[in-house]
């Protein structure tokens, strides 16, 4: 009987034991991103408080722009601004196109879809003067979500099918497989699945 006690008691402390385990195991893991982020977040701004080049200091603005966009931050627009002014005093064409998808982000996060389709269309303009394929599929591919957010089906997939062809053709096989996810949910929504 006491044999059979002992072992039930065993038992239950390893499920214990092996519960709080696992999540102090997610604890570290969690606290270790956060860190991360941070020391990024401050190599960031020991960038821009030092250094000497504009555009150093114009992409690591960017870079903080990212960081608080991922937060949800209204930060995002503060940084975004400052680098779209940046860029513009110093006709910065790569500090203009990522400043303006940055907004357009800002703007979707905040449900204001018509300025985020502005903002979206003029880091597309801009991803065109620099010749990048890559970033104006991915302009494409962000006008295309935002147009699926106000239920515009007909110009979803128009910006979809755009961005699809231009990643087929550079060979950039998440962007493509991201693309059929997306318009997949477009031909749900216009229940046009063939």
């Amino acid at each position: 009987m006491y044999l059979i006690i002992i072992i039930i008691f065993s038992l239950y402390f390893l499920f214990v034991l092996k519960k709080l385990l696992f999540s102090l195991f997610f604890i570290i893991l969690f606290l270790g991103m956060i860190s991360q982020n941070t020391r990024q977040k401050y190599s960031l701004q020991q960038i821009i408080n030092t250094t000497k080049s504009d555009t150093s200091r114009i992409m690591a603005l960017v870079g903080l722009t990212q960081y608080y966009n991922k937060a949800n931050s209204d930060s995002t627009k503060l940084f975004a601004d400052s680098v779209w002014n940046e860029s513009k005093r110093k006709n910065y064409v790569k500090g203009l196109q990522a400043s303006s998808n940055h907004l357009g982000a800002y703007y979707n996060k905040k449900g204001e879809y018509n300025k985020a389709l502005e903002q979206f269309k003029i880091s597309l303009e801009y991803a065109r003067q620099l010749k990048n394929e890559k970033e104006i599929a991915r302009q494409l591919f962000s006008i295309a979500n935002t147009y699926t957010y106000r239920t515009d089906q007909p110009n979803a997939l128009k910006y979809h099918l755009e961005a699809l062809s231009i990643r087929e053709k550079i060979l950039d096989s998440l962007g493509i497989a991201s693309s059929y996810n997306s318009l997949s949910y477009v031909y749900r929504a216009k229940n046009d699945m063939k």
